[in-house]
């Protein structure tokens, strides 16, 4: 049985690198796209005293929620190590089709690990993103892709039922993705791992 991960960040943006806040992730058997185990964590800021009432807004994460939940950044990421347990990563991360993931989660746990002075962890796990086959499926069936289907946005743009929670939470949107996932193995397209 073949299985990988299917991952999202939720960070904050400022000078620097964008500092992690929020990590989920769903372990998967790949051919029945069957959920084996679910990985959600929140990751205490260090250079922000608060949150961005945009960032607030947009996740419905708070302070309160970090300071109560939070872990530090390398706890959230040892966590995380231990959950994939060496299975390939996969997140949906916007970006022009055969760019590489770097330029979305992947490169936000990259730029999170070397903030932290532990840029040689970055190894320890294989990171691919699925974005650019998103991009082929929608072209293939039809879809108009304008640019604004996030990853918890796919369910609404493929027209599938909602996940429970709210866009821009991790596990909402890694559940987005898997319903997309599963809507186009329906039509008998081969997944993408």
């Amino acid at each position: 049985m073949k299985t990988v991960i299917l991952f999202d960040t939720e960070f904050v943006m400022g000078p620097g690198p964008r500092e992690l806040v929020r990590l989920g992730a769903l372990k998967l058997e790949a051919e029945t796209l069957k959920v084996l185990d679910t990985f959600d964590v929140l990751v205490k800021t260090e250079r922000f005293n608060e949150l961005p009432l945009s960032f607030v807004r947009l996740t419905g994460l708070t302070d309160q929620d970090l300071r109560e939940k939070g872990v530090s950044f390398p706890d959230a990421w040892s966590k995380f190590v231990t959950f994939v347990e060496g299975y390939p990563c996969y997140s949906h991360s916007q970006a022009q089709a055969g760019t590489s993931v770097l330029l979305g989660d992947g490169a936000v746990l990259r730029e999170n690990l070397m903030a932290h002075g532990l840029g040689g962890e970055f190894v320890k796990l294989e990171f691919h993103n699925l974005f650019p086959w998103f991009l082929e499926m929608y072209k293939k069936y039809g879809y108009i892709y304008s640019g604004n289907v996030s990853s918890g946005a796919i369910t609404t743009f493929l027209g599938l039922p909602m996940p429970s929670g709210h866009e821009h939470q991790s596990l909402f949107d890694v559940y987005s993705v898997l319903a997309g996932l599963r809507f186009f193995k329906e039509k008998g397209e081969v997944l993408p791992f």
